[in-house]
């Protein structure tokens, strides 16, 4: 794989002091690893807008009493 020049050029040649075979297998994984971190953090924002979202919401919020043929 060519991907041109990287900042982080004696990380990426040092490969095989990480165990990867190979230099695409390092960066293959590196780029496995950040899209997970991305779609974390997008979740976690998300999660934040929809908590602040329920919060800042005026509804009434109401219970009702279960049954006994609820649990049946």
């Amino acid at each position: 794989m060519h991907v041109g020049k990287l900042k982080n050029e004696p990380f990426i040649n040092s490969y095989k002091d990480y165990g990867f075979v190979t230099r695409t297998q390092l960066i293959d994984t590196a780029c496995d690893e950040l899209r997970k971190k991305l779609r974390k953090t997008k979740r976690a924002k998300w999660r934040r807008q929809a908590f602040k979202e329920y919060a800042d919401s005026k509804a009434d919020y109401a219970w009702e009493n279960l049954d006994e043929e609820d649990f049946s």
